[in-house]
């Protein structure tokens, strides 16, 4: 699940995995798009890029993003860009607090993704891209991901999701996914290409998205 905030003026402070949230003041802001995929590696991490995209009505000087890490025995290798009319720019890490920088706050269950942009009425999509390591458990007969890919308690409803996961081969023949969440979502399990596709109009603020997936030990063999 996910879990940030945009922040207003000065940057103040999933759900179950992730969260965003507003600091309101002087504006307002959807969130107009959510694309995330997940490749499956051999020894059961998960590479993760996620793209946020939100519409700012007003003055923002950046956002909030927690990734949880209940379940998650390491996180490494991060990144994160900001798209903005058409540009991209990579933020560099620092604790300045300097426009197109982010911080890395470690809690104890949670890694806060402080994002430093400044932006005003423009449409603007931040991509983090991670590894995460734990998610996936191989047992005697199976290997299993169970996954609450976005969590409730958004200031606003997340829309047009768009979620792929992909394995490291293909085909799957004996691959299985389920996912909970709205009745309007929509699950695509391509067994011949190796991936699942989970896509969703729109997500209330207060429902989650979670996905279930069983798979044969030999696609995560690695996974210790």
């Amino acid at each position: 699940m996910k879990k940030g905030k945009v922040l207003l003026g000065i940057v103040s402070a999933l759900l179950l995995l992730f969260h965003l949230q507003a600091i309101k003041a002087a504006g307002s802001y959807e969130i107009t798009g959510y694309n995330a995929t997940a490749d499956i590696l051999e020894d059961g991490s998960i590479e993760l890029t996620q793209k946020i995209t939100y519409a700012f009505d007003g003055d923002f000087n950046g956002v909030y993003y927690d990734q949880n890490l209940t379940k998650i025995k390491q996180l490494s290798d991060v990144f994160v860009a900001v798209t903005q009319a058409g540009q991209t720019t990579t933020l560099k890490e620092a604790t300045t607090g300097t426009n197109n920088t982010y911080q890395l706050l470690q809690e104890a269950d949670k890694l806060r993704i402080k994002v430093f942009h400044k932006v005003s009425d423009e449409d603007v999509t931040l991509t983090y891209r991670y590894k995460l390591f734990g998610l996936v458990t191989n047992y005697r007969d199976t290997a299993e991901l169970n996954w609450k890919i976005l969590g409730a308690g958004w200031d606003e409803p997340v829309q047009n999701i768009k979620v792929t996961l992909n394995f490291p081969t293909r085909p799957q023949n004996e691959l299985q996914a389920w996912t909970h969440g709205p009745l309007t979502g929509y699950t695509a399990v391509d067994k011949k290409q190796g991936k699942v596709t989970l896509t969703l109009a729109e997500l209330p603020t207060e429902q989650l998205l979670e996905t279930h997936l069983l798979l044969p030990t030999a696609v995560t063999a690695k996974n210790q």
